[in-house]
């Protein structure tokens, strides 16, 4: 049996113990893209989504069943994340925090220093303690988002962050530069890690793109199984591990298609989503096998803690299930 620990599901490690699934969709009556999704216990889940506002859905009952949240929220409130601590406890984001504490009903703005940031990306270790990856760099509450510091500052911005426990994480993003009139010539990849919750930080970026000496180009996601072994998929399209921390890096393969999220169990196993389907992989990213072909774009892949049935979410109402 392979355990994932992956990308943005650390609160849910993932058990695979066959090469492949048999995956349906899911019918939730929902126009609109799908961008997240969590389990906070063995039933209660949440879907974050948007059409022309946000909208939430949930599931009481392991994820066989979900259904629209009543929101107080105005139809000009579109969020880019959202992070669910509890079944009461919500947080969301787009240039500002906003949180609830009835399970998504009625939200309140939070006001800080992040107001007017681009959020890309909310994560909480506890209730009380979170990180907000933006544009201009990562920043970090500890008193349940009523405060936020900076503590890593970078000129283009960190979109992903995978943690192995509540000190010790990986976070990603970079840009895209050298924009020409069809096409972008080059992109820039962020990679830092703190091992000490956010008290101090190892860039494991080097080099510049203006002389070609990037080790690493933007990533698209990146999947840890351990604090030595980890994948990068960037977005050249390369599957890329390490065995040293993220120190070093080399070149796997090239992937059948640009990740939007991979997540491995271990040096062998892993999964991919892109815009075209769901993959797996046995032989540490050399081959990738579809499972699943998909005409939209795939964004999260989650599994139920209890039943380990897989979730994936993606764009035009797009929900897949897999066991």
């Amino acid at each position: 049996m392979l355990i994932f620990v992956g990308i943005l599901s650390c609160k849910n490690e993932v058990e695979i113990d066959k090469p492949s699934f048999a995956w349906r969709i899911i019918d939730i009556d929902v126009q609109g893209n799908l961008f997240d999704i969590w389990f906070v216990s063995e039933d209660v889940g949440y879907i974050f989504g948007s059409n022309d506002k946000s909208f939430f859905l949930k599931t009481t009952d392991g994820g066989e069943t979900w259904h629209d949240l009543p929101s107080s929220l105005s139809a000009n409130i579109i969020f880019t994340s959202f992070f669910p601590v509890t079944d009461r406890m919500l947080y969301a984001a787009r240039d500002s925090v906003y949180k609830s504490m009835d399970g998504g009903t009625t939200w309140k703005r939070m006001a800080s220093n992040l107001n007017g940031r681009n959020i890309r990306k909310l994560y909480f270790t506890s209730e009380t303690d979170g990180y907000a990856l933006t544009g201009n760099g990562i920043y970090q509450t500890t008193n349940g988002g009523n405060g936020w510091n900076v503590v890593k500052q970078a000129n283009t911005g960190y979109d992903d962050c995978n943690f192995l426990d509540a000190d010790y994480a990986y976070f990603s993003g970079g840009a895209l530069v050298e924009y020409n009139a069809d096409k972008v010539a080059s992109s820039y990849g962020l990679l830092t890690k703190t091992t000490d919750g956010g008290k101090t930080w190892q860039d494991l970026n080097t080099g510049d793109w203006l002389n070609n000496t990037q080790n690493l180009k933007k990533s698209q996601s990146i999947s840890f199984t351990d604090k030595s072994h980890g994948y990068l998929a960037d977005f050249d399209g390369q599957l890329l591990n390490t065995t040293d921390g993220g120190v070093t890096w080399s070149v796997v393969s090239t992937l059948p298609s640009i990740a939007s999220q991979i997540l491995f169990a271990d040096q062998d196993t892993g999964l991919m989503l892109s815009g075209d389907g769901i993959y797996i992989t046995t032989d540490g990213g050399q081959h990738f096998q579809k499972q699943y072909s998909a005409s939209g774009q795939l964004y999260k892949i989650i599994q139920q803690p209890v039943s380990k049935k897989m979730f994936v979410i993606g764009g035009n109402g797009l929900f897949v299930a897999g066991n």
